[in-house]
C-alpha cells in the first residue's frame, strides 16, 4: 500500500470532515506554501497545480510530447511551458476548449465529487488514469477517443480510505 498520495497545491485541507472543501489561493505561486490567512475555496473552473506528495518539487505535467498524451512529474525549475503544469478542474469535459466555462463555474469542489482535469496547454486533453493492463498508466487524451469515461473521472478525497469508489 502506498504511503504517499498526490495532493492539489497550493492547497490546505483544514479538516478531515467530508463536508468541508480543500482551499486554494490562485494568487500564490506553485512554489510557495499557503498560510491560513491565504485560504479560499477550490472551485470548478479553477486552474490548479498538482504536486505529488512523496518528494519535494515534483509537479504533474500533461499534454506532452508530439501526441500530447504524455504525463510526467517534473521539478518546476526545469520549467519550459508552465501551461503543461496547469490543470483546470471541471465537472464535465465541456466542449474541449480550455476557455469553455465550466457548467458549475465557481461552485466549490467537495470531498467525494467526481471531476475531470483538463491540461491547460492544448485543447481537448483530459487526465486519464488506470490505463493499460496493469491499470497504472496515466495519459492525457481527447475524450472524443473515449472508450471508458471512468478513466477520466477523478474523485476528491481527504484520504485513500479503503480504496473503494
Amino acid at each position: 500500500v502506498p504511503t504517499s498520495f498526490p495532493t492539489v497545491v497550493p492547497t490546505s485541507f483544514p479538516t478531515d470532515d467530508p463536508t468541508s472543501s480543500p482551499t486554494v489561493d490562485p494568487t500564490l505561486s506553485p512554489t510557495s506554501a499557503p498560510t491560513p490567512a491565504d485560504k479560499v475555496k477550490v472551485t470548478y473552473g479553477d486552474t490548479l497545480f498538482l504536486q505529488v506528495n512523496n518528494v519535494d518539487s515534483r509537479w504533474l505535467s500533461g499534454g506532452r510530447d508530439a501526441s500530447r498524451e504524455g504525463v510526467i512529474t517534473r521539478d518546476l525549475s526545469e520549467l519550459k511551458n508552465v501551461l503543461t503544469y496547469e490543470w483546470i478542474a471541471r465537472t464535465s469535459p465541456g466542449d474541449g476548449t480550455r476557455n469553455d466555462k465550466d457548467e458549475n463555474d465557481g461552485v466549490c469542489v467537495k470531498y467525494g465529487d467526481k471531476m475531470f482535469f483538463q491540461v491547460n496547454n492544448v485543447d481537448s486533453r483530459w487526465l486519464s488514469g488506470g490505463r493499460d493492463a496493469s491499470r497504472e498508466g496515466v495519459i492525457t487524451r481527447d475524450l472524443s477517443e473515449l472508450k471508458n469515461v471512468l478513466t477520466y473521472e477523478w474523485i476528491a478525497r481527504t484520504s485513500p480510505g479503503d480504496g473503494t469508489r
